[in-house]
């Protein structure tokens, strides 16, 4: 078989606000700036990946409180308690504009390799908050995968190795802080296209490792993009 494509997703990579709805959002700029509005961190790791690696990406900058990329059609979660409340039509306008267009193009994507015969392997890049509600987070790396898909099973494994080589103070949970089969963009792709087609990772840092422009922040990159590309050195089938 042929050596799998990658591609990296960011759907949280901004807190923006369209302009027809930024009157609504009047008086939530600390929302927005918050772990609630976007995932700090992650579209510049996501891009530094992209550049190291040479993966295309496909990324977003409008808030989650706008409309949640990561979550299905059908879920309670789509809308923030921000946008829930607007009528119909608008919400209607908002999936057209946003929600819709990213989710296809990532589909498209996927289709067309797996069309020519391909194998995809996809990251969908995400930070999380180091405290919720008082609690700490006690991980930093955090990979997400159907336990049920080998292929998934296998690069997280390998991913967790190799960080865990080169860089012995990371600590790297696996389906964590949240379930690999909760869903999400990858649980959504993987009704679409199966195992032997399709496996999708979730990557979740802890914000400590890839807010600010210090040399950790820079060697975590590096190690992170090192880790990803040993976890494809090995044939998955």
């Amino acid at each position: 078989m042929t050596a799998p494509s990658v591609i990296l997703t960011c759907e949280h990579g901004g807190y923006e606000v369209p302009d027809d709805l930024k009157s609504l959002f009047e008086g939530y700029s600390e929302r927005l700036k918050s772990h609630r509005g976007w995932d700090p961190g992650a579209l510049d790791l996501t891009l530094g990946l992209s550049e190291k690696l040479g993966y295309p990406v496909f990324f977003s900058e409008i808030s989650r409180l706008v409309v949640e990329l990561n979550r299905s059609e059908h879920n309670r979660a789509l809308f923030s308690d921000i946008t829930d409340a607007l009528p119909k039509a608008k919400r209607e306008h908002i999936l057209e504009e946003y929600y819709y267009p990213f989710r296809k193009k990532v589909f498209s994507h996927i289709s067309r390799i797996i069309q020519q015969g391909g194998f995809v392997i996809h990251f969908s890049v995400h930070t999380f908050s180091p405290e919720v509600d008082g609690k700490i987070r006690n991980a930093d790396t955090g990979l997400l995968y159907d336990p049920a898909r080998k292929s998934e099973r296998d690069v997280a494994v390998r991913i967790a190795e190799a960080l865990k080589q080169h860089s012995p103070h990371i600590r790297t949970r696996m389906n964590y802080p949240y379930t690999g089969k909760a869903d999400g963009h990858a649980t959504a792709l993987r009704k679409s296209f199966g195992p032997g087609e399709y496996a999708g990772l979730e990557l979740e840092i802890n914000q400590q490792l890839v807010v600010g422009s210090d040399a950790g922040t820079s060697a975590f990159h590096d190690n992170l993009a090192c880790a990803i590309k040993h976890s494809l050195t090995i044939p998955l089938f």
